[in-house]
């Protein structure tokens, strides 16, 4: 198992690594298997993450993930619609305030930023 949190485990599947054109660029398509613990199901989300390496080190990483699938398996959507539709409580997320742009809910500024 690679990933565990609170709420879920994830487990890597059906990897593959692909070179770009770019020497620095690689490419991973994978599945994660994942199983929420608080509703116990159990899926599969697909994950492509873009890196850049140079002398050995990940120097940039781009992380795409099927966010639906892990909203949805957690009993989410209707947080979901709430914060796209601008109504999500802010009570609710400690840290976070509705910001002006179309009712976009955005990281609250810490204390003296």
């Amino acid at each position: 198992m690679v990933g565990k949190c609170r709420k879920s485990e994830l487990n890597p599947a059906n990897v593959v690594v692909r070179e770009a054109d770019d020497a620095e660029v690689v490419v991973a398509e994978f599945d994660y298997r994942v199983h929420h613990r608080v509703t116990n199901r159990t899926f599969e989300a697909a994950n492509i993450q873009v890196l850049r390496v140079r002398d050995g080190l990940i120097v940039s990483s781009r992380d795409f993930h099927d966010h639906l699938a892990l909203v949805m398996a957690g009993g989410g959507l209707p947080e979901l619609v709430a914060a796209l539709e601008g109504k999500w409580p802010q009570s609710s997320r400690p840290g976070w305030r509705q910001g002006s742009e179309r009712g976009r809910w955005t990281p609250a500024a810490s204390p003296g930023a």
